[in-house]
């Protein structure tokens, strides 16, 4: 072999080198795009996380509830007040509609009317989002 061949084979060697840094670093570049605008997608998505979610409660037992409360899932605070209005009941057969909710986790509890003594009923990580229907059927 001659020395030019030498020469031109090593210079081909290192365009084919040159070659393929430059497609790793599209590659790369790539990637890097990709990763940022999913990641832009799933902020997007938690902050449009607007409190226009609902979850609905369907009163499927034989009884009265006088109590429905709601409050994240997983949390040591208070349930917070009543979702039912004064004096309301939710009748066996209706519903209620709990309403501005932002995206996530709740735990729910309902207590019947006419039994105080009653534990009530409790539903726990319900999720809810902007392609998922929450709904509690109390009694199934």
């Amino acid at each position: 072999m001659k020395p030019t061949e030498r020469l031109n084979s090593g210079r081909a060697d290192q365009a084919r080198l040159s070659t393929r840094h430059g497609s790793t670093a599209i590659l790369m570049a790539s990637l890097a795009l990709l990763a940022a605008t999913t990641a832009c997608g799933r902020l997007g998505s938690a902050s449009s996380g607007s409190t226009d979610k609902t979850i609905t409660v369907i009163n499927n037992t034989n009884a009265s509830l006088c109590r429905v409360y709601v409050k994240t899932a997983s949390s040591q605070t208070f349930w917070g007040r009543n979702r039912l209005r004064s004096g309301k009941r939710l009748e066996p057969g209706e519903w209620l509609m709990i309403e501005s909710l932002k995206t996530g986790y709740y735990d729910l509890k309902a207590k019947l009317c006419e039994d105080s003594k009653d534990p009530g009923y409790m539903h726990y990580d319900l999720q809810v989002g902007p392609d998922i229907t929450a709904v509690w059927s109390i009694g199934e």
